[in-house]
């Protein structure tokens, strides 16, 4: 019960009389603005309130029940009762419910003041228990109580921490004026001496450890004591007889005239001035000088009493610039809660940087030391110089990479470190030494600093902080404070986008699943129904061919699932590669129309003209890169254009442009796609929407693909369209020429016939049903198969005998797997030609059959009359 222990000690002190009432009054109001809260203070001694505001809610609630008045907390009689603690925040609960929260003012041991905050609420719950009481007007009460801000216990404890620093501004102001008044009470008493006691007590004043002096009404020095010399560095001799303006320059020496005058004007018994003073040193020092005015043998004389007051300033600034420290950290914060993207936080970054450090020059960069470089991301200060400094350094220095070394992992420490390099050291030479040397001249720069924005022991970003010449970095412990607010917020901003990302993931996950389910099963179950058909063996021949076209149809439906699913497990390994060669593009583009026009039938849509466009006679039509790829993107864009047009035309085409570039486009006149939706096609799993997944199918990944083979072979695809008149899909790729055409290549092996009288083919597969698949199309070559079940037969068949002429490996295989077959094989028969024949299709399968001895790869299923192009290789040989 602090507030109730009675002091005895010493006089009682006015805080309003010490400091001031409208002074208070100012800063209790900007007070008020920073914590968005009314704030008073009651002076023990006066007995009296100052408000910084006036207090409508509390008026308001004693105007709406009078009865309120007699627990109000500006209710004098209140206080009585309080039990207050020097060092923690006292909650004053009024009847209606609303809060207050009361601190003491304590100087000297001695409780002279209460600082009150409020009122507010902690829960909405509060206002409804306030309600009960008697006799009043609930209406009119709740709306008065619903005007008072919720605060958590979070807000309150910030709110109490803020209110403890406000008071240490004002008690650091009332200790120096009680010190100022009990000095000049000291001055006064010497005064008085000095007249009753003479030169006893000019004695006394010699020794007095304050510079003092005294002069006559013309403004000649009568003397001064030996702290007066030591202080302006003057002796006695120097001083006798001299004036203000032989001693000091001339700004001082007017403003100390000025004072002598007025003072002698006045008659008043004692002037108090507070202003500057060189001392011996030529320090400028922050005073105090009481001058007083006494009559010595029928003559005025002014003596008057210097105090340095230079380090009570300074602690008064360092109060001050501790108290904006808080208040730049408290909204810095609040701010950083509202950014969406780590490029507003990094310009946040430097423009509340350039306002804690004015006169600085700010560069944020984020740091990657996995790529071993930084970029810079945002700067302040620079503005009237950038024309130059672009003009010197040839680029402009906002979005520039440049490498970092191991100093950087100094700022691992988040202190604030001196940098003693430049900018050619900084950037690692990025800058030329001469460059950097002009710039740092024409920044003047003095010092460089640099702290880094760190989190979990991950260097996410670093600070440079460029000051000029003369300037000391000030607020370092803010700044470091600063910078851990802002690594915590861009942690939380990162970890909020992986959560939305990760949940973004799994839905479209879901989505991928649920549609592959769909997708699968839907020509698995027409595969399926139409074989049962086939197995009743009543059908007409014209009945079984039509079966067995749509048993073929969804089959090649699966398989594009499929093969849609094996290319996007590539991409996310990165194992798709490009393969260049030269091919005639017109043949190509024949090709491809060629595949779409056997479709056609299938949806139905025969009636649809197919176009194309060739610029270049077939001579000239010559084109280095990956025939095949290219081929899947264009058979992917014609296939999308035949699913979603009904009536009107597909086109496909290329034209040559500049910068040697070739684009090739697929234009239709089918539904369109809306303007939101023309980035977002490429994206895996996404058509424009449900209804025409439902209607057309797919799995969502062809786009995406697509897109990103593109990319691998150097090149870009997009798509321009207007919703229910159609689209045009456009590919750009580099257009290398400098190769002779193959006339041959994009030949049609599955139209070739072959025929291989007296060959030996050795089928190294466990199962039987692809035994049967190709016994039945090898008969047609004339050519014999031999059939063993597992790697070990295998071995031994092709060691024993030398009637094998080519061997079909499966990989995987019940005993030893393929790869190790066929390296047995080879060991015995070195020119064996083997071809690995297996479901196993993704590019590292098909380097380990390489690696492991196979001539050829080719991925299940297979069409045979591709085999059988690669078996005739061989054969021939």
């Amino acid at each position: 019960m602090f507030w109730k222990k009675k002091n005895t000690e010493g006089k009682s002190f006015s805080l309003f009389r010490l400091i001031g009432k409208d002074k208070l009054r100012d800063l209790i109001v900007n007070f008020h603005v920073m914590l968005e809260l009314p704030v008073a203070i009651y002076d023990k001694a006066d007995d009296e309130f100052i408000y910084s505001s006036d207090q409508r809610l509390c008026r308001l609630l004693v105007r709406t029940d009078s009865s309120l008045a007699d627990q109000c907390v500006f209710n004098k009689s209140v206080f009585g009762a309080l039990e207050l603690y020097r060092d923690r925040l006292t909650v004053y609960s009024c009847r209606c419910s609303l809060l207050h929260g009361i601190l003491p003012i304590i100087i000297e041991r001695r409780v002279i003041a209460l600082i009150i905050i409020g009122p507010y609420r902690q829960t909405i719950s509060a206002i409804t228990e306030s309600t009960c009481l008697q006799d009043v007007n609930q209406e009119v009460l709740n709306s008065v109580l619903f005007q008072a801000p919720v605060f958590s216990e979070e807000k309150i404890k910030q709110i109490s921490d803020l209110t403890r620093a406000f008071i240490k501004v004002i008690v650091a102001q009332g200790i120096t004026m009680i010190s100022l008044q009990n000095e000049i009470e000291r001055r006064q008493k010497v005064e008085l001496d000095l007249i009753a006691n003479g030169k006893e007590m000019i004695s006394i004043i010699e020794n007095l450890p304050n510079p003092v002096f005294y002069k006559n009404a013309d403004g000649f020095y009568l003397g001064c004591n030996n702290a007066f010399c030591e202080f302006t560095g003057l002796s006695k001799h120097n001083v006798l007889g001299k004036t203000v303006f032989d001693l000091f320059p001339l700004e001082f020496a007017r403003e100390y005239a000025d004072n002598d005058r007025k003072l002698l004007e006045s008659h008043d018994y004692c002037i108090i001035h507070e202003t500057t003073m060189p001392d011996a040193n030529d320090i400028v020092k922050d005073v105090v000088i009481y001058k007083s005015c006494f009559q010595l043998n029928d003559a005025q004389v002014v003596i008057g009493v210097v105090i340095d007051i230079s380090e009570q300033k300074k602690a008064m600034e360092r109060e001050k610039r501790y108290f904006r420290n808080i208040e730049f950290l408290y909204h810095s914060a609040i701010r950083l809660v509202d950014f969406s993207s780590d490029s507003d936080i990094f310009k946040f970054v430097a423009e509340r940087l350039k306002i804690l450090i004015p006169k600085s020059f700010i560069v944020v960069s984020e740091t990657d030391f996995e790529k071993n470089n930084a970029i810079i991301r945002a700067t302040n200060g620079f503005e009237s110089y950038n024309s130059i400094l672009i003009k010197l350094l040839g680029f402009n220095f906002n979005g520039r990479k440049y490498p970092v070394n191991e100093k950087y992992l100094l700022l691992l420490d988040g202190n604030v470190h001196k940098v003693e390099d430049g900018v050619f050291e900084l950037t690692n030479g990025i800058v030329p030494a001469s460059v950097s040397a002009m710039i740092e001249k024409l920044l003047n720069i003095g010092s460089i600093h640099a702290v880094g924005l760190v989190s979990e022991m991950k260097l996410l970003a670093s600070v440079l902080i460029l000051l000029p010449k003369g300037e000391e970095l000030q607020n370092t412990h803010t700044i470091r404070l600063f910078v851990q607010q802002v690594a915590l917020a861009l942690k939380k901003r990162k970890a909020e986008e992986e959560k939305n990302l990760a949940y973004e993931s799994n839905r479209m996950k879901s989505m991928f699943l649920a549609n592959m389910s769909h997708e699968i099963r839907t020509p698995l179950n027409g595969i399926l129904g139409f074989c049962q058909l086939l197995k009743k063996g009543d059908l007409s021949f014209v009945d079984q061919e039509q079966l067995l076209d749509l048993i073929d149809k969804n089959s090649h439906e699966l398989l594009n699932v499929i093969n849609d699913i094996i290319d996007i497990s590539k991409i996310e390994a990165g194992q798709i590669n490009i393969r260049e060669r030269n091919f005639n593009i017109n043949q190509l583009i024949r090709e491809v129309i060629g595949l779409i026009k056997v479709q056609q039938p299938r949806y139905g849509k025969e009636h649809l003209e197919l176009r194309n466009s060739f610029p270049l006679v077939d001579d000239a039509a010559g084109l280095w890169a990956d025939d095949l790829r290219l081929k899947q993107i264009l058979i992917n864009l014609m296939n999308n254009a035949l699913k979603f047009t009904e009536n009107g035309f597909i086109e496909i085409g290329y034209s040559i442009h500049t910068g040697n570039m070739i684009r090739f486009y697929v234009k239709d006149t089918g539904i369109g796609i809306p303007h939101t939706m023309l980035q977002s096609v490429f994206n895996r799993f996404q058509q424009v929407d449900e209804s025409v997944t439902r209607k057309h199918g797919g799995t969502g990944l062809g786009l995406s693909i697509s897109k990103e083979i593109a990319r691998l072979m150097g090149g870009e695809l997009w798509v321009e369209s207007v919703l229910h008149e159609g689209s045009v899909f456009y590919l750009s790729l580099p257009y290398i020429t400098n190769v002779s055409i193959n006339e041959n290549s994009g030949g049609d092996a599955f139209a070739k016939k072959f025929v291989w009288h007296g060959k030996r083919i050795l089928l190294v597969e466990d199962h039987y049903r692809d035994y049967v698949y190709l016994k039945m199309a090898i008969e047609q070559t004339h050519a014999d198969l031999l059939r063993v079940e597992n790697g070990n037969d295998a071995v031994v068949r092709c060691r024993d005998y030398d009637d094998i002429d080519v061997v079909l490996m499966d990989i995987q295989l019940p005993d030893i797997d393929g790869f190790d077959a066929t390296r047995k094989i080879l060991a015995d028969k070195p020119d064996m030609p083997v071809i690995a024949l297996t479901a196993m299709a993704m590019e590292e399968d098909r380097n380990k059959a390489l690696a492991a001895g196979c001539m050829a790869y080719l991925a299940k299923p297979y069409h045979y009359n591709e085999l059988f192009a690669i078996i005739d290789q061989y054969l021939k040989q």
